[in-house]
């Protein structure tokens, strides 16, 4: 299937805190790195206040303003372009002051059906609802563990009817040209 547009199912993880806050996300192969990255922000309700990158092997991409040759922007790779095969693992670090770390695994190839672009992204599963921002990991665990946070489970058809519209928000604060589509009153 390397040649036309598959769907790629993955599973996120937020690391320390894996069986708490988890995710099954779908997307299409041609989608950017930068919508991979929206798509996992906006289900886990991330405000989209810190930088983030994305890593797979030696590749870093994120937003640098040409700054660095060997970082590469995330809104101008697609997917496709690493030949990712079922088991490859990527990570999406967010707050690079606290940083958050979510393991990202490519867990299955499918065909991408005729007409069924605009479904894409969805989030097939998951658990736990938000991410609180602004804790270090450590901090969170111990939080959550005491019930000094108000956990709750996941719903994945709120969180459907709710993915795009998030991602278009997290776009026009990362991607912003001074076009915002974004009516603020």
């Amino acid at each position: 299937m390397p040649n036309q547009t598959s769907v790629y199912e993955f599973e996120v993880k937020l690391c320390g805190l894996e069986e708490k806050f988890w995710r099954k996300i779908e997307l299409t192969s041609i989608s950017t790195l930068a919508k991979l990255a929206y798509a996992i922000m906006a289900s886990f309700e991330l405000s989209g206040s810190h930088l983030f990158c994305i890593m797979y092997n030696e590749l870093r991409f994120e937003f640098s303003n040409g700054e660095y040759d060997d970082i590469y922007e995330p809104c101008n790779s697609k997917l496709n372009t690493l030949d990712l095969k079922v088991g490859d693992k990527l990570k999406l670090i967010y707050d690079f002051g606290a940083e958050m770390t979510f393991d990202i695994t490519l867990t299955e190839i499918k065909e991408f059906k005729k007409g069924t672009g605009t479904h894409y992204p969805y989030v097939l599963s998951g658990a736990g609802e938000s991410i609180p921002e602004n804790y270090f990991i450590d901090d969170l665990i111990e939080k959550i563990n005491h019930n000094d946070i108000d956990y709750k489970e996941y719903n994945s058809k709120i969180d459907n009817a709710l993915l795009k519209g998030k991602m278009l928000i997290l776009k026009n604060i990362y991607e912003d040209d001074g076009e915002s589509n974004i009516i603020l009153n």
